[in-house]
């Protein structure tokens, strides 16, 4: 998808990557997140409760232990469906899978290996 594109729109999120590391993760209890879209892929895990999470006209509901993987330019909302909730958030530059294989630990330790 061309980002030129979705340049002007107000819903464009660019993540921002400390030390140009490019990935960004962090917890957060959402109540509701108008619809958006970001220049990256994220990751969403649902630490505690339950979210609906919509991607284009598709709803997706998950709960503790689930994850959901979005597309860089995605449209999409999330909002919480009772009671309290935690989301760790990955924020992934594309750029990291070009050219990279990568394996994810269960400590969201990042590995590269390059490709040959």
């Amino acid at each position: 998808m061309n980002k030129d594109f979705y340049t002007n729109m107000e819903f464009l999120q660019e993540f921002d990557y400390i030390d140009q590391i490019p990935v960004n993760t962090f917890a957060a209890s959402v109540h509701h997140m108008p619809i958006h879209m970001h220049d990256g892929i994220e990751l969403l895990f649902v630490l505690e409760g339950t979210v609906s999470v919509k991607i284009s006209f598709n709803n997706y509901e998950l709960k503790a232990g689930d994850f959901l993987l979005i597309n860089a330019f995605e449209v999409h909302n999330i909002s919480k469906i009772s009671g309290s909730n935690k989301i760790l958030f990955v924020q992934m530059d594309t750029e990291i899978f070009s050219g990279k294989l990568f394996a994810l630990t269960r400590t969201f330790t990042v590995f590269f290996i390059s490709k040959r």
